[in-house]
This record gives C-alpha cells, sequence and structure tokens, in this order.
C-alpha cells in the first residue's frame, strides 16, 4: 500500500516512477534532492526538508559575511548537480555567485580528489561549498588538510552531511577529526520538547553497549524517520477507520512484459492509491521534530537550520572569516592613476584626492589582495581610452575619478559614486547698476571711485554679495526687485542652455543644436581656461566654460574673478571603474557608503579640494568695509600689497583666512 524510503534522491526518483505506475505512496525522510517535489512524481512525499531550505540558509549566511563568490565541491549525480544548481540561484539573489564548480564521482580514489583539489588554491575564492556523502565528504577534507587547504584564509561549509555523521558517530577517527577543524556545517533545527527528550532517553538506553564504537546517536533525520512512521499510521488509520475496503488490480503493462524471473505478473496496481494519498496530505501532526503537515511540497513547515562550527569534538560560535585572500603566486591587480587635470589634485605615493579615497576603501574590505599603482599618463589623460583599457584588461581598475555615464556603464562596472557633481556654467557677470541715493556715503568721492563702485556692484549683485549699504527703503525696495530679476533672469539662462547644450558624456562634445561649432572653443588646461575667460569673445576668448562641477570648483578655489552661474545641468558622479563581473566593484561600494556614513569621504573631500581664499567681505570696524584686499603669509605684510599699487591705507585689518594653514588676509580701508 505505500513504502518508507529510500535512503538517497538517485534511489528515489528510479523507485518514484514505479510508484506513479503502480499508485503506491512513497515517503521518504532521507531524499532531500528538491527537483523530486514536482507533478514528475506524484506520489512522492519527502517528510524532511529539501535541499532547497538548507542552499537558502547558506545564501543567507554568505550574504551576511559578505562573500560574493564561492567555489562549489559537489557530488557528480542528480542529488549534487541539483543542489549545486539550487544554490547557485539562491546565490545569485544574493549578489553572490559560484565562481567554479569542481564535481567528484561518488567512487573516486584519492589520486583522483587531490587531481580536482590541487586547482583551487590558485584561485581568487576561499570560500568553499562542500555537498556529498558522508564518506567522499570525509576524505575530501583529508586530502584538503594535506595540501594545505585548512589553513587560515579558507572557509568550508558543508550540508548538513557533516552534522549527521558528528551527531551519529560519537567516535570518529583522529584524521576524520583533524580534517574538518574550523568548518562550518548545517544542522536541521528541532524544538526542543518533553516528547523529543524521552524518544533520546529510550534511544540511548536501546543501543548503549550495542556497538565496540561506541553509543550510536540519533541524528535529525532519525527524529524525521520516527515522525514518519507515525504519519504513515495516521493516514492509514483513517480510511481503515471508515471502512475502506482495500482491493488490487492488474496491471495490463506489466502482464505484456512476461518478466519471468522478475514476476512482473505479481505486481498489482493500488486501486485505493489516490485515497491514501490524500489521507497523508490531511495529517496534522505534531511530533519530536515538531509540526507536519504535508502537500506536494514536502511535510515540514517553516524548516530552521542551526549553523556549527566544528572546534575540536564540539562547535564554538562563529568568528567571520576573511573569505577571499588573493592567491600570492598570482599577478597582482593593476590598478591606473591617471594625472589629475588640475594642480590642486596631487597623486602621490601616500596620495591625495581621489586616491585617498581609494585606499581608504581598501582598507575597509575584508580581505587582502595584492596590486601595484600604475601612472596612466603623463599628459592630460583620455578618459574614454583609459575606461576602455579597464573593459581590454590592459588594467584591473582605475584609482581615479572618472564620471559615471551610459556609455562608460556598457563598459565597465562603477563602484558606488563618492563624489556628487554635475555640469555647471562659468562666466564674467556684466549688469549694470547706476541707481543709488546721493546720500550714501559708499557711492560719494572722486568720479573714479563711484565708477568703480557701481561696476562692483553689478557684479556682486549676480551672487547676492554685494557690500554697498542701502540706507533708504526706494532703494532697498528697488534692490529687492532687481535681486528677483538676476535670479529669473540666471534660471532662464541656465534652462535655456540647459536644453541646447544636451550632454550624453563628459568626453564628447556637446551638441551643436542652434550652436555653431566655430563658436565652440575646446580648452586643454586650467591656463588656457582662465586665459579665455578673461580675454572673452572679443579677444578671442570664451564667454563661459561648460565643465564638471568639481573641476569648477577647484578652479574657483583660487580664482575669485569667475563665478558659477545657474543650477547643473547634469547630474553625475565620481566612480572608481573595475572590469566587468569583478567582485571588487561591490565590495568597494559598500566600503565607499561606509566611508560617507563616518565622515571621513567628507574629510578627505575637505582636505584635496583647496580651501578658496576669497574672502567676500570682512570689516574692520562696525560700519565700515573693506576698500581692497589682498593676502600674505604673516601680518607684518599686509601692508605691502597696497602700498604697491599707490594707495594710502587708512587701516589695516589682518585676520587668517584658512585656520587649516598658513596666510593672512588684509582688509584695507583707503583713505
Amino acid at each position: 500500500m505505500t513504502t518508507i524510503g529510500p535512503q538517497f534522491s538517485v534511489s528515489a526518483r528510479t523507485i518514484s516512477q514505479v510508484a506513479n505506475e503502480v499508485q503506491v505512496s512513497l515517503l521518504s525522510f532521507l531524499a532531500t534532492d528538491h527537483t523530486l517535489s514536482s507533478p514528475e512524481f506524484p506520489y512522492f512525499v519527502r517528510t524532511t526538508p529539501s535541499d532547497f531550505f538548507q542552499m537558502s540558509e547558506i545564501a543567507d549566511i554568505f550574504d551576511y559575511y559578505e562573500w560574493r563568490d564561492v567555489i562549489a565541491i559537489y557530488v557528480e549525480d542528480d542529488y549534487g548537480r541539483n543542489g549545486v544548481a539550487v544554490s547557485g540561484d539562491k546565490l545569485a539573489e544574493k549578489r553572490c555567485k559560484i565562481s567554479y564548480k569542481a564535481p567528484l564521482s561518488p567512487n573516486m580514489s584519492r589520486f583522483d580528489i587531490i587531481h580536482v583539489l590541487s586547482k583551487l588554491p590558485s584561485m581568487e575564492s576561499k570560500v568553499l561549498i562542500l555537498h556529498t556523502y558522508a564518506d567522499l565528504g570525509l576524505e575530501v577534507f583529508d586530502v584538503a588538510k594535506d595540501i594545505g587547504m585548512m589553513s587560515a584564509g579558507y572557509v568550508w561549509m558543508t550540508t548538513d552531511w557533516l552534522s549527521t555523521v558528528l551527531d551519529t558517530d560519537s567516535y570518529l577517527s583522529t584524521w576524520a577529526i583533524d580534517g574538518i577543524q574550523e568548518v562550518l556545517t548545517l544542522r536541521m533545527y528541532t524544538p526542543a520538547s518533553e516528547i523529543k527528550t524521552n524518544l533520546i532517553s529510550r534511544w540511548e538506553r536501546l543501543t548503549d553497549g550495542k556497538s565496540a564504537r561506541g553509543s550510536v546517536g540519533l541524528n535529525a533525520y532519525g527524529l524525521y524517520a520516527y515522525d514518519t512512521v507515525w504519519l504513515l499510521a495516521q493516514a492509514i488509520d483513517e480510511p481503515l477507520t471508515q471502512g475502506t475496503h482495500i482491493s488490487f488490480s492488474s496491471d495490463s503493462k506489466l502482464t505484456q512484459l512476461n518478466g519471468k524471473s522478475l514476476n512482473f505478473d505479481s505486481v498489482r496496481i493500488f486501486n485505493e492509491g489516490n485515497l491514501l494519498l490524500n489521507s497523508i496530505f490531511k495529517v496534522n501532526l505534531t511530533g519530536v521534530t515538531g509540526k507536519l503537515k504535508c502537500n506536494s511540497d514536502g511535510c515540514v513547515v517553516n524548516p530552521a537550520y542551526e549553523v556549527v562550527n566544528v572546534i575540536g569534538n564540539g562547535r564554538r560560535k562563529i568568528v567571520k572569516p576573511r573569505g577571499r585572500v588573493y592567491p600570492n603566486d598570482g599577478k597582482p591587480l593593476r590598478i591606473a592613476i591617471p594625472k589629475p587635470f588640475f594642480r590642486e589634485i596631487l597623486y602621490q605615493v601616500e596620495g591625495t584626492g581621489s586616491m585617498d579615497v581609494f585606499t581608504a576603501a581598501l582598507d575597509l574590505l575584508p580581505y587582502s589582495f595584492r596590486y601595484q599603482f600604475i601612472p596612466y599618463s603623463e599628459h592630460q589623460p583620455n578618459t574614454r581610452e583609459l575606461v576602455h583599457m579597464v573593459q581590454m584588461g590592459v588594467y584591473d581598475a582605475v584609482a581615479g575619478g572618472i564620471a559615471v555615464t551610459t556609455c562608460r556603464m556598457r563598459m565597465v562596472d562603477f563602484t558606488q559614486p563618492y563624489v556628487e557633481s554635475g555640469l555647471s556654467f562659468l562666466v564674467v557677470g556684466v549688469v549694470i547698476w547706476i541707481l543709488k541715493h546721493r546720500r550714501n556715503d559708499d557711492f560719494r568721492g572722486p568720479p573714479r571711485k563711484q565708477v568703480v563702485t557701481v561696476l562692483l556692484l553689478s557684479f556682486s549683485t549676480l551672487s547676492s554679495s554685494q557690500r554697498e549699504k542701502t540706507v533708504t527703503n526706494l532703494s532697498r525696495f528697488l534692490l529687492v526687485v532687481w535681486l528677483f530679476v538676476v535670479l529669473i533672469l540666471n534660471s532662464t539662462y541656465a534652462a535655456s542652455l540647459s536644453s541646447i547644450l544636451t550632454v550624453e558624456q563628459l568626453s564628447s562634445n556637446i551638441n551643436e543644436r542652434n550652436i555653431q561649432r566655430s563658436r565652440l572653443v575646446p580648452l586643454n588646461s586650467p591656463e588656457e581656461y582662465e586665459k579665455a575667460l578673461i580675454n572673452g569673445p572679443e579677444k578671442g576668448g570664451v564667454a563661459a566654460l561648460v565643465d564638471d562641477r568639481v573641476d569648477m570648483e577647484i578652479f574657483l578655489s583660487t580664482r575669485c574673478e569667475f563665478t558659477i552661474v545657474g543650477p547643473d545641468f547634469v547630474k553625475i558622479g565620481w566612480a572608481f571603474p573595475f572590469q566587468r563581473d569583478s567582485p571588487l566593484a561591490i565590495d568597494m561600494s559598500t566600503a565607499i557608503i561606509k566611508l560617507s556614513e563616518n565622515g571621513e569621504l567628507q574629510r578627505i573631500r575637505d582636505k584635496w579640494l583647496k580651501r578658496s581664499p576669497c574672502i567676500k567681505q570682512v570689516e574692520s570696524e562696525p560700519g565700515s568695509d573693506c576698500d581692497f584686499t589682498g593676502t600674505c603669509q604673516t601680518k607684518g605684510d599686509c601692508a605691502g600689497p597696497c602700498q604697491s599699487l599707490g594707495h594710502s591705507p587708512l587701516a589695516v585689518l589682518c585676520v587668517p583666512y584658512d585656520p587649516l594653514g598658513p596666510g593672512y588676509h588684509c582688509c584695507y580701508i583707503i583713505a
């Protein structure tokens, strides 16, 4: 009427075909291959958790410890292949992957095992999953110990076959115990209960002294076997109690085979097979393993696992291994260092700027590897060419700020951006403001001084940094109106240019729609930037620059006569490019986020973006403003720059302009 077994998934697959034909239910507490739970085998009922659940648990553990790629060692049959297949799916959900598969035949010799394992030390990943049978698994560990693969830096994890061995055999040989030290394994969790305690006590009394190797433990599969018998007993009891008649019939297909010695003629179809199967699905049992309620996917409700770390003959709480150690005999990673566009960003051995961020992120990785920094070029780097070289494998990564664009993302994998940036307009502001109250002392004096003041005000109102005082309500009202006008003009100007100058990537030309090519001027250095802006279009220069926001901030840090107009019209970010599918890209992204959270990223930014010496306004005394500003190294030098221009200062206020470094700001009030 029904069968309990078999012990192996491969056998269960074959026997399930026969069970389908004769309509006999097949209950198994040992066949864990998850593919057996399918419409192909309607009479197969699993009473123990399938490999689907323990592979999900392994993926969660790897994700918790931030291991991104693993090596799978498995037995080459349906049980091993299907287990590794579902493991790969679950790891992919956690952004992990199986980087290498090492199959072992069920009857493989020790020499063949050595041949398979000897390929693994040269690989990047040091995390290994072992999904096999007990005898073969113990042999694998013994070989791994002999060839140095059980040393620090390696992480070994097995499916629950190892915990089953540990719970069953109280006396493992010395070589077996030595070969599994520090190994992680899973154990099916069964809740503590009085019925479970009583069963274990009875089992110990029953097996005491019956084995020369010591007592035989009752492992989790033994507990599920006990519950399986009770589940089947309850399922059979219901139809018998209701007076169901049990009958069998001949199978015409088997009769035609004329099996002779195989006695196929004696095989009968169980006519009440569907009735018993439905009765099994109705059973709701609370046994020694917990709650059992069967359906087509199995009988276990909310299966769970314990994680065991083998230490000596016992276990201990897990500590986090690194999980990846780049091989010492392998080639170091080649990391390109492009020459910076601005002298303000220096790339040295210890480095600042982007290289500081790169090395700080490396320090946060949970593993180490060999690498070397390689200067990319003595000249201005071609970003497209550099990214292409990473794509082609000339370099493994770039320790320099590369703007993330759609085109480049198709070529390489970028980390999390560590600098937010964009494209900005840098211009010389020209606006005339000539209306001021005649009683305002700021507009008194020689005509030359008044003209200079008016022109200065026209520049400063663009950034709302004017220092001239307004003393009447009318002038204040007009000033407010003007500031609104300036705001609208700036916004309209930026929005209009944003729609015209559409940028696909920083290294490409600006879309020239509605702009003649002759009006676009390529500039290749900060010195050319400055000269072109000062000359203006009339003298062969430019009216505005379009460039990366961060570069513009660096440019403005020492050039106070220019300003950024309008908002960024393309939002981008600087990130580090790595080769496609490199696990370092994900791990470095995590490290960069940590740097941002702990404030280190901002400290690095403050370090390599020099503070601007441009002080908008410093008052020497209440109610008076600076007529001229300058910088010097000591307080005693403040009179020098002013006197060299032929002015006679009425008063000088000398204050530090950079609390992190030398230098002073001189505020001159001209007589």
